[in-house]
């Protein structure tokens, strides 16, 4: 086991629990977060810490939530900001400024 203590927000799906998962897969220690950390039993069975987080809110809450992660284990040493959605729309030209043309127009 090393001494590295990661924070992943989005650890419900996509890179987010890929990183966790690959972390836990390293003997690193993870805390993982989601919005609902009922979709997190597969990190937590895998030996993750879990806790309900939204990326979304207030500063208070998020200065809370990193207090209540960094006792768990008296730090962090990596923080992995995994949440995000992708447009998948967006396929296809786009301008000089690396717009989608679809969405260039819409502007």
């Amino acid at each position: 086991m090393t001494d590295y203590v990661w924070f992943i927000t989005a650890a419900s799906s996509g890179f987010g629990k890929a990183i966790a998962f690959e972390t836990l897969r390293r003997g690193h220690m993870v805390i993982a977060t989601a919005r609902n950390s009922a979709k997190l039993d597969g990190l937590k069975a895998a030996g993750a810490v879990v806790m309900d987080l939204n990326v979304t809110s207030d500063d208070v809450t998020w200065t809370s939530k990193l207090a209540e992660a960094g006792a768990i284990y008296g730090k962090i040493t990596h923080v992995v900001n995994a949440a995000g959605q992708q447009d998948r729309r967006c396929r296809g030209k786009t301008d000089d400024a690396g717009i989608p043309q679809e969405t260039a127009r819409r502007r």
